[in-house]
């Protein structure tokens, strides 16, 4: 998430989806919740953001230890 938010990188993401994932809060319980929900809505997107930067993405990779 922090990847897509480096400045390289959130104008392009935004330009693909049209608004920006909202960040995790600790005051506000639901928030991991909301910010799946919006990216279960924008997967399509998603997929094509990471096959854009598949390569520079691929050690932020959740893998089954993770």
């Amino acid at each position: 998430m922090s990847y897509i938010r480096s400045a390289t990188h959130i104008a392009r993401f935004k330009q693909l989806t049209g608004r920006l994932i909202p960040m995790d809060n600790y005051t506000r319980w639901n928030s991991w919740h909301e910010m799946l929900v919006i990216l279960l809505n924008l997967r399509p997107v998603v997929k094509k953001y990471y096959a854009d930067y598949k390569e520079e993405l691929k050690e932020d990779i959740l893998n089954h230890p993770d």
